[in-house]
């Protein structure tokens, strides 16, 4: 046996054959199996080129997000290739925490609230405008007293909206008392309670104020439809070569817009119903804002914004409206 074994040691030294490949080879099978499994393995690479792109925006229950909502039913993103998700949330506050979190691609939001997030950091911007009404409430149908109390969600749209409400009463001497009630469901219940005398509310809660008989709209003299709300992104969603999911989007949006535009009573009924939250026996009732396809927001109607959270000492630094607005993608 020894023999042998010395034999073959010396057969391998003759021909030069390695020591450490004969160890090596203790280990090919294993190296084998990882080397398959590698082969085999997806290409995460290719993967992503290969895959629908994909978002996730927030919203709240109100008209202005109403087209995203329907593209998504009708089956409009699905032929587009888009995958999109729609998460709801009752407060603004929850709903600028949640893209803060990076939990989403994007937001529903008001111009305030945008200036606030990207002042704050938030690497983000306003693509597009939004169409939807707010009406200053007031407790008591026919009475024409200026309201003891208002209820507000600091620095939000309708914090600001309030101010621009109550602006000629203010100047004559009117003092507008705030009380902070963050969800908008809240808001109205107190409202309809009597516990608030006034809140400027979206539509459907408007509507659904009225409809009580207990509620009346103020200063309906003249129609009021400034422009408060948009489309925050993040920024590097709308970089050349990177925006392919936003432009899916407002094409989306686009041809929901015409949907709306075409739909008859009972399906628009329907669709206010089931995305903005009004009562089925209400939802034919709701005004329906006149929605146009995707444009960028008004430098002014920005500006307007932020001066009165400068106003407020609300921002943590300056900003331009320009820093609030990202490129809108081409769309077809």
């Amino acid at each position: 046996m020894m023999t042998r074994n010395t034999d073959a040691a010396s057969m391998r030294s003759r021909f030069g054959f390695p020591q450490c490949l004969l160890r090596l080879g203790r280990f090919l099978p294993l190296l084998l199996l990882v080397l398959i499994f590698a082969a085999c393995a997806p290409k995460k690479k290719s993967q992503d080129a290969t895959s629908s792109p994909s978002l996730t925006i927030g919203a709240m229950s109100s008209m202005d997000f109403l087209p995203f909502a329907v593209a998504q039913e009708t089956g409009i993103y699905d032929s587009l290739g888009l995958k999109l998700e729609i998460v709801h949330f009752f407060s603004a506050n929850d709903r600028d925490a949640a893209l803060q979190a990076g939990k989403l691609d994007g937001t529903v939001t008001d111009y305030t609230g945008a200036a606030l997030q990207v002042a704050g950091g938030v690497d983000a911007g306003l693509v597009m405008k939004l169409d939807g009404d707010f009406s200053w409430m007031a407790y008591g149908a026919t009475s024409e007293a200026f309201p003891s109390s208002f209820g507000v969600s600091n620095n939000t749209v309708v914090d600001f909206l309030t101010d621009r409400f109550t602006q000629p009463a203010v100047a004559k001497g009117a003092v507008v008392h705030r009380v902070e009630v963050q969800k908008i469901p809240l808001r109205l219940e107190l409202l309809l309670q009597g516990k608030l005398g006034a809140a400027v509310l979206p539509e459907p809660f408007a509507t659904m104020a009225e409809a009580s008989g207990r509620c009346g709209r103020r200063d309906v003299s003249s129609a009021h439809h400034w422009e408060a709300t948009g489309l925050l992104v993040k920024r590097e969603l709308a970089q050349d070569g990177n925006n392919k999911a936003l432009a899916l989007l407002l094409q989306g949006y686009n041809l929901a817009v015409q949907k709306l535009r075409d739909a008859d009573t009972k399906t628009l009924a329907r669709w206010i119903k089931d995305y903005a939250g009004a009562p089925e026996k209400l939802a034919a009732h709701i005004p329906v804002p006149d929605y146009t396809p995707a444009t960028p927001p008004k430098v002014d109607e920005l500006q307007a914004a932020i001066a009165w959270l400068k106003q407020k000492k609300a921002l943590k630094k300056d900003l331009t409206p320009q820093q609030l607005i990202v490129p809108m993608p081409a769309l077809p």
